[in-house]
Formats: structure tokens, sequence, C-alpha cells
């Protein structure tokens, strides 16, 4: 592979990932500007996710049910976050938030390090790939990963349609 394809694969890669990058920041961005705080545990509502996502796939669930299964699980973790730590403080000192966001964070990652543990040893694992993402697209001597490209068709039209809203 010359260099000039290689510097185009790893464009690619660099556009599949920076996506999912762009889709958290403006995750970020809208909190912020809706509620003024910044949550410290945003990233660890993504890593709950993938928890979901990983426990629903090595459980066989199907591709459909799992997006479905991660998107509730999700909303009800934020909610319940909302509800019992950022809700009674509202109008507080913006050191409270911050400190509370921060504590979040921290009772989520602790938490999920409590309930993953296997005899106190972490398991190494790869993330299961559903079969319809699994292989990739061909362009020449260039080629991409399949989920990379739905992770880029699916950021794009999030970012654009978020942009009109």
């Amino acid at each position: 592979m010359t260099m000039v394809y290689y510097a185009i694969q790893q464009t690619v890669n660099a556009l599949s990932i920076g996506s999912l990058y762009a889709l958290m920041a403006v995750g970020l961005a809208m909190v912020f500007s809706i509620l003024r705080l910044i949550n410290f545990a945003h990233g660890d509502l993504m890593m709950i996710a993938a928890y979901l996502a990983a426990f629903a796939l090595f459980a066989n669930v199907p591709l459909g049910l799992t997006v479905i299964f991660i998107i509730a699980g999700t909303v009800i973790v934020g909610l319940l976050m909302e509800r019992i730590a950022y809700r009674p403080i509202r109008g507080a000192p913006d050191v409270a938030t911050l400190l509370t966001s921060l504590a979040v964070a921290e009772i989520l990652q602790n938490g999920m390090l409590l309930t993953t543990r296997f005899l106190g040893q972490p398991i190494q694992i790869a993330f299961p790939t559903p079969a319809v993402l699994n292989g990739v697209v061909a362009f020449g001597p260039i080629t991409v990963p399949r989920l990379n490209v739905v992770s880029l068709a699916v950021g794009f039209i999030a970012l654009v349609s978020l942009s009109f809203l």
C-alpha cells in the first residue's frame, strides 16, 4: 500500500471515530447550554451504554432489540441522575453543581466496576460485533470496516439533524 492510500485509509478511520467524538461533544454542549451544568458523568453514560450493548450482544439479543435496550437503559440512568442528583441542587452555586457532577461520575464508574468484576480479576474480551456489521467495504486498495462506515454515516446524519434543531 502506498503512502497516499495509507493516508486516505487513516483519514477515513479518523473521520469515523471523529464523528462519534463530535456526537459526544454536542451532547456535552447541549447539557451545558440548557442546564448550565458541566456534566462530568456524560462519558460515564457512554460507558453504561457500551456495557448494556455488550451484555445484550453476549446474550445473543437481536441487534434491533439491543439498540432499544441501550437507549432505554441509558435514558433511565440519565433520568435517575437528573432526579436524584441534579434537580435538588438547581439554583445552587456553581461549585455545588460541579462537585455533584464529579460525585455522580465517580458513583457510576465505581458502581460499574463493582458490578462487572469477576473474582476481583478483570476479564479481557473482545466486544461482540453483530454479524451485519462484520466485514469490510473495499474501495480499490482502501478497505473500511463496515462498522466504521455505519458510525460515520450515523454520526453525520445525527450531527446534520441536530444542526437543524
